[in-house]
């Protein structure tokens, strides 16, 4: 008899504990679940539209594939000291001196006059033109500030920059004192024209 009560006491003993394991194992997975569900949520929000193949010219969606990186302004302001690329084309490293002075630079295109016939010709240069309280300069004094612009060369040409005047009362081409490193050909950048980079034909 005793041993009957032993045996119905040891079975309620198991059934209890295995029940209140059960519990606790449903509590965990419950209080656990928001977490799961927030990095699921962030796993969705990784995966890409469905559809878009972006490595495939067909069935292209522009707006979902674009890059976000934007090509540089072809028309900027410059208030103050640094460096700037204009459009891509060309880039500028400018130090100023004076508050005052300011420096529009933009594309032009086409070119406001004809090369000279021994060298290449290109279609648009870099226009650069200084100001100092709202005033045009025609040339940017050294005490004022100094600004070098620099193109991207062409493997085993010469490069030159030349300058053109477009203030001047006569206006030309003059090729400008010109550095080539690695590949980069700068010239000296303190006139208000345009400017632009190119080799002697042959």
């Amino acid at each position: 008899m005793y041993k009957f009560i032993r045996m119905l006491v040891a079975i309620f003993l198991v059934m209890g504990i295995v029940l209140l394991a059960r519990a606790r194992v449903a509590w965990a997975n419950h209080s656990v679940a928001p977490s799961l569900s927030a990095e699921n949520h962030e796993m969705q929000s990784l995966v890409p539209a469905p559809g878009v193949d972006c490595n495939k010219d067909k069935d292209k969606d522009k707006d979902k594939c674009k890059g976000t990186v934007k090509p540089p302004s072809r028309d900027i302001i410059i208030p103050v000291t640094g460096s700037y690329s204009v459009g891509g084309f060309c880039t500028l490293s400018v130090e100023f001196s004076d508050p005052e002075i300011t420096l529009d630079a933009s594309i032009e295109d086409p070119l406001p006059g004809e090369l000279p016939a021994d060298v290449q010709k290109i279609r648009q240069g870099c226009l650069l033109t200084f100001y100092r309280s709202n005033q045009r300069l025609n040339e940017l004094p050294p005490d004022l500030g100094n600004t070098t612009i620099c193109f991207a060369g062409i493997p085993s040409k010469q490069m030159l920059v030349y300058f053109y005047d477009i203030y001047s009362p006569n206006p030309g081409w003059v090729a400008l004192e010109t550095t080539d490193q690695d590949g980069i050909v700068c010239a000296l950048g303190n006139g208000s024209g345009v400017y632009v980079a190119t080799f002697q034909k042959p």
